[in-house]
């Protein structure tokens, strides 16, 4: 099935329009397409729109090797960061690609005095499970540029200006409702090489809520069922996280088997133990990576940064590097004018895994909450809430953004992000400059190159919803521009209640020449209730498929 989304005002090509209409869907009615392929009737609704017009693709390289524009801070909704460092447009694009690591700093920030009060040959206490206590009296000694392995366990909130570097075997640190403040302007806390392995885990935070559990159904009427971006409440005095605020949408399927209704489920987290980013520029990284079989495990406890700064990522792995979230919060962190996933950086054949905790309220150009380039993503369970791009940048997807990178979804959530930048129009009054080929409010995935077809996005469960796009791609924005997936495939799950504002796709748009294959035969799968609020473009409340150019490129095609 394929929809002709050639974008100019030339009456000879009118005849193209006629199979765009397929997935344009109508304003009033929700088309369900049901696939009887036994044993199960699986439903696709083609959603409502509110319109549509002829507008112009634009044949242009989005990221590139320098961001350009402005910034969101993760504390307000859509406040930006008076801090941000002014910087030239480059293209008007945002950027991210390459990011480079931390290794390279050097390691002698200067540390805070040593009192005396404890030597380093001193032997610390050991708890009966194996924890040793660690304070700020010991922790210079215990860890300095080189950290020993072993288990800590804080006894007290501690300060830390210096890098601590793990190059061998496995350390855990129990946060134990305490707090690390890292106060180094240009290094990272822990950078972890040689294939060690780090573990952080907070043994007084509770698990993370049940993400539509009756007791946290939103009550605030005023709030519509997508968009909600995660807010984060600091200490007036220390400007240090106290609260996360984040939204899930929820779905459940309807008595008729093929249409769903949405709700709204409101979670406010204390911040108790956690990782704190204090001073730092949007170049440096929280927990860096760098090597083969490099670990880091967050299975519980916050990593967060101190309101009105820039961090380059709470977490970023390269070489082969391999993070695992199996709890825990990344939550209230912004790049600034420059780079790219916020919460998480996954780059050069590194491994994300997710199968719980909550990824919130975290802003770049591109990939607020998690960014990869030439990785993989694997969420099997979590929350990614609330995420956003900058308002006044072009980029690519709030909550997920992979170049060149195999994603895999097959449970959990994806909501309420949202892809925030439009312009309308310019100086010389031409209109819709976004052309549609910006967006992806829950995932953007695509090609990092014109003419490659590098990279995949399989969808085989989990919920893709409330997510919104101020551009296109409301829910999922499959291939950019001549930057097409290798592969693209929806098995099951539900999208639903996503909204593309003012181009196409509320729910999915698929760009030339990406190929998708929605063959949910064996699954339930759900498209619905998705919006598309364009007058510049075809619309596709549901489901978009790009068309073809006068430039050669082959339209988007979709099997089902």
């Amino acid at each position: 099935m394929k929809a002709n989304s050639e974008k100019t005002k030339q009456s000879k090509k009118a005849t193209r329009r006629v199979l765009a209409g397929v997935l344009c869907g109508a304003s009033v009615l929700s088309l369900v397409l049901s696939l009887v392929m036994p044993p199960i009737s699986q439903a696709i609704a083609n959603d409502a729109q509110a319109g549509s017009i002829e507008a112009t693709v634009a044949d242009e390289n989005v990221l590139g090797e320098e961001a350009s524009a402005g910034n969101s801070t993760g504390k307000d909704a859509e406040n930006q960061n008076s801090n941000d460092a002014e910087g030239d447009e480059t293209s008007g694009d945002a950027a991210t690609v390459g990011l480079s690591s931390d290794d390279a700093v050097a390691k002698s920030a200067e540390q805070p005095a040593d009192d005396g009060a404890n030597d380093e040959n001193d032997v610390m206490p050991t708890a009966a499970d194996g924890f040793t206590e660690l304070n700020q009296n010991n922790i210079h000694n215990q860890f300095g540029e080189d950290g020993t392995p072993g288990s800590y366990r804080l006894t007290e909130n501690l300060e830390y200006a210096g890098t601590i570097t793990l190059n061998h075997g496995e350390t855990v640190i129990d946060l134990n409702g305490h707090k690390i403040t890292h106060t180094s302007e240009n290094q990272s806390l822990f950078n972890i090489t040689g294939g060690a392995t780090l573990t952080v885990m907070d043994s007084q935070q509770a698990p993370v809520d049940n993400p539509i559990a009756g007791d946290f159904a939103c009550s605030d009427s005023t709030l519509s069922k997508n968009a909600n971006l995660a807010s984060v409440v600091y200490d007036e005095t220390s400007k240090i996280p106290d609260k996360l605020i984040y939204y899930v949408t929820g779905s459940s399927v309807n008595e008729d088997g093929t249409s769903t209704t949405e709700a709204l489920y409101r979670h406010e987290v204390t911040i108790g133990g956690a990782i704190v980013a204090l001073n730092s520029s949007n170049r440096v990284s929280l927990i860096n990576l760098n090597g083969e079989g490099c670990t880091f495990n967050l299975q519980s406890g916050v990593l967060t940064q101190e309101e009105n700064r820039n961090v380059g990522h709470l977490i970023h792995a390269e070489n082969r590097s391999i993070v695992k979230m199996s709890g825990g919060y990344v939550c209230g962190a912004s790049v600034g004018r420059d780079g790219a996933g916020a919460g998480i950086a996954v780059i050069g054949n590194s491994t994300l895994e997710i199968s719980d905790g909550v990824i919130a309220g975290n802003y770049a150009p591109s990939g607020g909450g998690v960014y990869a380039m030439n990785s993989t993503v694997n969420m099997v369970g979590g929350i990614i809430s609330g995420n956003g791009t900058n308002q006044d940048q072009r980029g690519y997807g709030a909550g997920i953004c992979a170049e060149n990178s195999s994603v895999t979804i097959t449970n959990g959530y994806i909501t309420n992000n949202k892809y925030q930048f439009y312009q309308n129009t310019d100086s010389t009054g031409w209109k819709h400059l976004g052309n549609g080929c910006h967006g992806g409010g829950g995932i953007a995935a695509f090609s990092q190159s014109e003419g490659q077809k590098i990279g995949s996005l399989v969808i085989s469960g989990g919920y893709i919803t409330g997510n919104y796009s101020a551009e296109a791609g409301g829910g999922v924005y499959a291939g950019a521009w001549n930057k097409p997936l290798s592969r693209f495939a929806f098995y099951g799950g539900i999208i639903a209640s996503n909204v593309a504002q003012n181009s196409e796709g509320g729910g999915i748009r698929i760009a030339a020449p990406t190929v998708g294959d929605f063959n949910v035969s064996d699954n339930k799968a759900y498209i619905t209730n998705n919006t598309t609020n364009t007058t510049n473009d075809w619309g596709g409340g549901g489901v978009f498929v790009q068309g073809s150019s006068d430039q050669g490129i082959k339209s988007a095609s979709l099997y089902i």
